[in-house]
């Protein structure tokens, strides 16, 4: 969660896109997957993160052309994402380089 604000920050600061907001659906076709879907939500929801099962029904809206007869579970989360290393990196360098930094790849650090 710290990390996600961080990033937040900077990609306000610099006006860049590093983390991109896409959803995710998990899907549980078995009972050990079913236990793992509830205790993955659970966990979710006990740092604050958007996620939630879904009914039956929500999955079918989610996922109108997906064969559903095997899905037993099914968790939600429309904040997730993933960040983009390169776009990470960049960031970090142009802030450095904002307060004084010198960057030097390949550079040994003494």
């Amino acid at each position: 969660m710290e990390s996600l604000e961080i990033v937040t920050s900077l990609e306000r600061e610099l006006d860049s896109e590093i983390f991109v907001k896409t959803g995710s659906l998990r899907l549980a076709t078995t009972p050990e997957r079913v236990h793992e879907t509830e205790e993955h939500v659970r966990f979710g929801q006990s740092l604050g993160l958007d996620i939630r099962l879904l009914a039956p029904d929500e999955l079918r809206k989610k996922l109108p052309y997906a064969r559903h007869d095997d899905v037993l579970a099914a968790s939600y989360s429309p904040t997730d994402g993933h960040l983009m290393p390169h776009e990470l990196h960049d960031a970090f360098v142009r802030l450095a380089r904002r307060h004084g930094a010198e960057y030097r790849p390949h550079a040994p650090v003494d």
